[in-house]
């Protein structure tokens, strides 16, 4: 994971073996490695990052599976605003069939009911007030899917 000034500037390599990180309120940094969503505390105004530690393992990541196109590093997980966490299992790999879990904040995952990812959901994000996700199907359109009842609608 790299920083770089906006405007130009070099860039400065912060942490090796990372992709698809995301800045959180709380100064810290979260970002997958080999399907393991590491955070970090982090300062962006001396680009100072503290030590990693694992938060959970086995989140879904796309990421050199043999045979497939598809190698951005993109991990399937989102907080929300608020700090909640949701994310799609599955570890390395495009997968066509993983399941999306909600996690708490003492770390029971729990299926969400209702969420069909059949027709494989990609980029999965959660909503800033932690009532919906959003997600597009391979086939086309972006869909919300209504935590607190259950359903999706396009």
């Amino acid at each position: 994971m790299e920083a770089v000034t906006l405007g130009g500037g070099p860039r400065r390599q912060l942490i090796d073996d990372a992709a698809d990180a995301r800045y959180l309120r709380s100064g810290h940094i979260v970002f997958l490695r080999r399907g393991v969503l590491m955070a970090a505390r982090f300062d962006p105004a001396r680009l100072d990052v503290g030590p990693a530690v694992p938060l959970v393992e086995g989140v879904e990541q796309a990421l050199n599976m043999g045979g497939s196109d598809y190698h951005s590093g993109a991990g399937q997980f989102s907080v929300s605003a608020s700090g909640s966490l949701a994310y799609g299992a599955g570890g390395i790999g495009h997968l066509l069939e993983s399941e999306l879990v909600w996690v708490s904040r003492d770390g029971r995952a729990e299926t969400l009911a209702g969420f069909d990812r059949t027709d494989a959901a990609n980029q999965v994000r959660l909503s800033p007030d932690g009532r919906r996700l959003a997600f597009v199907q391979q086939s086309g359109p972006l869909w919300l899917f209504d935590l607190e009842r259950g359903g999706s609608t396009e």
